[in-house]
């Protein structure tokens, strides 16, 4: 088919559809039934939703967008994606919206025709301690978490990790030093004074 006769409007449509199937975050919560018995249907609503933002508003930046997902996915699916994936699905779709209205329809073409689709085998889930009854979990009572943030999310922590330790090793020396040369009460608090230049 050539890309002059393609309806932008179908194709941008498609390209949503493409975006969330290959989102894992939302595959999950559909696999899982976190949107209810109607999880499949909330699916593709989303995808009419999203299509029909963009047709009536102007100027759609991709951190609105993802304030528009993340609220749907929240009150849709009792889900929080807090792995960065909707920025990332957001800037897809503005840019696929960009190409559409521009007529650049042969690049949106290739990325529908290169997408692939959520790989749910990678995923594991990961037990939660979560006290609050009011949750609903997926049949297991366990969270679910993608092995490729895995990695990513292990980065991070070791480096906050550092960080920390960092601070503390450099709290204690201050205190230490202050220790040494600040009084404390009766009560075992130490009196900060102000220091004064003489």
């Amino acid at each position: 088919m050539a890309a002059s006769s393609v309806d932008v409007h179908d194709l941008f449509r498609a390209s949503i559809v493409s975006v969330f199937k290959g989102w894992t975050g939302l595959q999950l919560a559909v696999q899982n039934g976190c949107g209810g018995p109607h999880a499949m249907e909330k699916a593709d609503w989303l995808v009419q939703a999203v299509f029909n933002w963009f047709m009536e508003n102007a100027g759609i930046h991709p951190e609105e967008l993802e304030e528009f997902i993340a609220d749907i996915l929240n009150a849709e699916f009792d889900t929080i994606a807090e792995d960065g994936s909707i920025l990332m699905i957001s800037q897809r779709i503005c840019l696929d919206f960009d190409c559409c209205k521009s007529g650049n329809t042969d690049a949106v073409l290739e990325r529908i025709r290169t997408a692939t689709e959520a790989n749910l085998q990678n995923s594991v889930q990961v037990q939660t301690e979560d006290s609050n009854e009011d949750m609903e979990e997926d049949a297991g009572g366990a969270a679910v978490r993608d092995n490729g943030m895995e990695a990513m999310l292990e980065n991070v922590s070791n480096e906050t990790s550092e960080m920390d330790l960092q601070q503390e090793d450099g709290a204690r020396a201050g205190t230490s030093q202050q220790d040494d040369t600040a009084p404390q009460d009766g009560e075992g608090w130490t009196v900060v004074s102000k220091n004064r230049k003489r």
